[in-house]
């Protein structure tokens, strides 16, 4: 993913812990989330469809959290800089 323009705020917690804010643009977003449903879709095996034919309404019902994750996981990579 292109490295664009967006806006954060990382917050020193307790414990040496940290928290980090994105804002980002609603089409990178919208972007980065059907890429990684597409991704999902590929790997996973629903009973009803053949392997890598999942509807993506089906994908985000059953794997929400793990699209939530990797979604983070990548614009922090694409957009963070320690």
């Amino acid at each position: 993913m292109r490295r664009k323009k967006m806006a954060f705020e990382v917050k020193k917690l307790e414990n040496s812990k940290a928290e980090v804010v994105l804002t980002i643009e609603g089409t990178e977003f919208k972007n980065l989330r059907n890429k990684v449903i597409s991704k999902i879709a590929q790997g996973v095996e629903v009973p009803g469809f053949r392997k890598g034919k999942v509807p993506a309404s089906v994908v985000e019902e059953k794997y929400a959290e793990a699209i939530k994750e990797e979604i983070s996981e990548e614009m922090l990579k694409a957009n963070y800089e320690a």
